[in-house]
């Protein structure tokens, strides 16, 4: 009886990263998928990339994972040569089709962030819609050559007196070495290099611009208080009467103080969502830079057949690297769960309006206290442009109700 685990000793660890990377990536990533559609709110610019990021990762892990973990478990590759170039296929395109659209969130963040008035006319959901189709295009005319490249190859492997006979996959179309090793940059450079530089400026001008505008909100306080602190002074002055220090300065200095500081306020729950949009996204590229890029620069060690690479002590190495990617899949729901607020109440709306509910129970929105702001949902949020009216009617007892809306993933 044939077992696995007793001639190739990457199988167990293989096995485990496969199932675990597949169950928790499909779930997850389709969860994602259900919470950012399901929920009219995150109908945004950032939710629609994410939500081809998850259809990449889905991609990868429902068409990669069972042949590969299949072929683990036979030794061989059984799935024939259509199979074997589609499966080579997606694993590529799934990784282009990730990073590339990592990248076009990256620009879109800028854009928000930098030019924050051209947000409303170029990041509109149908022109993101059309960005996203874009990305998909060019990552399956960027992966085309792997078509020719893959493909299958029976090889024998010798052990003393005995000898075995595998039929295996994988880029066996090359004619010399020198076009594997061109491949190889060519992959480099479309999956890491060129992707990396366009991110790390857009988020070097995003994460300076932020820092910029909290030093300034900053400042703003402190002169908001110096004038507060004036009007105390001119309020209390010994020379008004006491009519017009309480129907003249002092209401009307107390509606200022209540509009001003419901201006900072919103400012800085504006500032703070994206920020931590920001964290969350470099977390998401950080991660998949650190799942592919060490597999696509040891395939340029490996295209060079250095002697290193096959010694005993590198197996674990070689190992982990090739199986970082898997996991890369999986990940990124996590993320999404721990560093996203507005996903978390993405999801639970998108269960809401999915799913049956108890018809005698009512969500009844909970009246604001006297320092809270009325959310109200009719107000548009586009691609991470905040709009706020302040409405004078709404005033009662010196207090004014700020309705704002601050959407974001």
């Amino acid at each position: 009886m044939f077992l696995p685990w007793t001639k190739d000793r990457a199988f167990l660890p293989t096995s485990i990263t496969y199932g675990l990377a597949f169950v928790v990536g499909v779930i997850g990533n389709g969860l994602v998928v259900f919470a950012l559609l399901g929920d009219k709110k995150a109908r945004n610019a950032t939710s629609a990339f994410l939500v081809s990021l998850a259809v990449a990762d889905l991609l990868f892990l429902l068409v990669c994972v069972p042949y590969e973990a299949a072929s683990k478990l036979v030794n061989y590759w059984s799935g024939g040569l259509v199979l074997c170039k589609v499966s080579g296929y997606v694993d590529m395109l799934t990784a282009a089709a990730s990073i590339l659209n990592l990248t076009a969130v990256s620009v879109e963040r800028y854009v928000v962030i930098v030019h924050p008035m051209k947000t409303r006319s170029w990041f509109t959901l149908g022109n993101t819609i059309k960005v996203i189709l874009i990305v998909w295009l060019v990552a399956l005319l960027l992966c085309s050559p792997i078509l020719h490249i893959m493909s299958t190859a029976t090889t024998l492997f010798y052990n003393n007196a005995s000898y075995e006979i595998r039929q295996e996959c994988w880029d066996s179309n090359f004619r010399n070495q020198d076009e594997r090793i061109a491949f190889a940059w060519y992959q480099l450079l479309i999956m890491f290099l060129l992707p990396l530089i366009v991110m790390g400026y857009c988020y070097a001008i995003v994460i300076h611009v932020l820092w910029l505008s909290t030093k300034q909100l900053a400042k703003m306080t402190h002169g908001s208080r110096d004038d507060e602190s004036r009007q105390r002074l001119t309020g209390n002055n010994s020379f008004s009467t006491p009519t017009q220090r309480i129907g003249g300065t002092a209401g009307h200095s107390s509606g200022r103080s209540v509009i001003r500081q419901a201006v900072k306020d919103q400012s800085a729950e504006v500032r703070e969502a994206r920020k931590q949009v920001i964290r969350m996204l470099l977390t998401i590229i950080v991660i998949f830079l650190l799942c592919w890029g060490p597999k696509l620069i040891l395939t340029i060690l490996k295209r060079h057949e250095l002697a290193m690479l096959h010694r005993e002590d590198a197996f674990a190495i070689n190992l982990a690297i090739n199986l970082l990617p898997y996991l890369q899949s999986a990940v990124n729901p996590i993320i999404y769960g721990f560093m996203s607020k507005n996903f978390r109440r993405s999801l639970r709306s998108a269960c809401r309006s999915r799913c049956k509910v108890d018809p005698g129970s009512v969500c009844r929105r909970r009246k604001p206290n006297v320092n809270e702001y009325d959310m109200d949902t009719r107000s548009m949020t586009i691609n991470g442009a905040y709009t706020s009216r302040y409405s004078p009617s709404n005033t009662k007892a010196g207090r004014t109700i700020m309705t704002t809306i601050v959407s974001d993933i």
